[in-house]
């Protein structure tokens, strides 16, 4: 009679049961096998949660120490490609976090070691029936239509950041030569488009 590795339960010859190495004779059942394999091949976004609950699985079930050894060896590769995976993620954060734009050519405090090229960030949005109606009643008035002033600025801000991302994409960690170019659409939309070119800078203040 086969046992399950994990869960101790009698293996039935019914059972749809699976080897985990036949070698050493690690069998498991339909229930353990199936979570093992949604753990295995789960995607890197839910894996280290499904890989905490599993390791507490076999806690749980008292699995012996040299199944649960094996389990994590088979399973290092993947655990290493995740924290992989978070550094790149960390690293890219900082880095659009900590990234430098100017209108200018050069920032002062810095050098710029290496270019990498244009990158723009375009975006498209609607200015809506209601800031347009704003926009005239402030136009009648001569006053500020703060509505279209936030729609403007919201664009500004995220095109900034898909300028960002491209550049940290290609290498950088600045852009020079920032320019914002507005293009009126049909149908209350307006499209911004920001271009620039990417560079690596680094600190000269010694």
């Amino acid at each position: 009679m086969k046992i399950c590795c994990i869960c101790h339960k009698k293996i039935g010859i019914m059972d749809a049961s699976s080897t985990l190495n036949l070698e050493k004779g690690y069998y498991l059942c339909s229930a353990c096998d199936s979570k093992y394999q949604k753990l295995y091949y789960s995607s890197t976004e839910n894996f280290e949660n499904m890989y905490q609950e599993f390791i507490d699985f076999m806690a749980e079930k008292n699995t012996e120490s040299n199944v649960v050894q094996y389990v994590k060896n088979e399973l290092s590769e993947k655990c290493r490609d995740i924290l992989k995976l978070k550094q790149n993620r960390s690293r890219k954060k900082y880095l659009v976090d900590n990234a430098l734009l100017t209108t200018g050519y050069n920032f002062e405090g810095y050098e710029i070691v290496s270019y990498h090229g244009i990158v723009t960030g375009n975006i498209v949005i609607g200015t809506g029936f209601l800031s347009e109606l704003s926009a005239g009643i402030s136009d009648l008035f001569g006053s500020q239509s703060d509505k279209f002033s936030g729609k403007m600025y919201e664009a500004e801000q995220y095109a900034h950041t898909l300028l960002i991302q491209r550049t940290v994409e290609v290498g950088g960690n600045a852009v020079i030569g920032v320019q914002h170019n507005y293009i009126p659409f049909s149908g209350n939309m307006i499209g911004l488009s920001v271009i620039g070119t990417a560079v690596s800078v680094v600190s000269n203040i010694s």
